[in-house]
């Protein structure tokens, strides 16, 4: 596999601190209720960083708020498998944030926007034996 580059190096870092910290700071467990403060940091943000590095922490608040509910359930589902297919992996943030789970697995990743699998993929460089990630 070629040598795969950060596709956020040219971002301002304290910029990308300050969003994480934003995000961090508006996490909440409460259903539909903390959906402002989402549409408040992607205002305050929006001219700051760009549109690929907003769809990826969009894509990426979204599996912590809907689908991470789901992850123990969908691993434990998935176990059996040697070949999974990942049809709308978003940001591969269930494979980033279990690494152990797909060792002797091959994990397909497919999802339609090439900005935002840019960053999983350089992410997952180093696991390119195990995830395949494509658009």
């Amino acid at each position: 596999m070629s040598y795969m580059i950060n596709p956020f190096t040219n971002e301002d870092q304290k910029i990308l601190e300050n969003i994480d910290n934003d995000i961090n700071l508006n996490r909440s467990k409460e259903s539909w209720s903390y959906f402002t403060k989402w549409i408040r940091i992607y205002f305050k943000y929006c001219n700051k960083v760009s549109e690929s590095y907003l769809q990826f922490k969009i894509y990426d608040i979204l599996y912590d708020e809907e689908t991470s509910m789901f992850e123990k359930e969908l691993l434990e589902l998935m176990n059996k498998y040697v070949n999974i297919l990942d049809f709308g992996c978003g940001t591969c943030k269930i494979w980033r944030k279990n690494p152990s789970f797909y060792i002797n697995k091959t994990v397909h990743c497919i999802d339609l926007y090439d900005n935002v699998l840019a960053y999983p993929k350089f992410l997952l460089k180093n696991e390119s034996k195990y995830i395949y990630i494509s658009t």
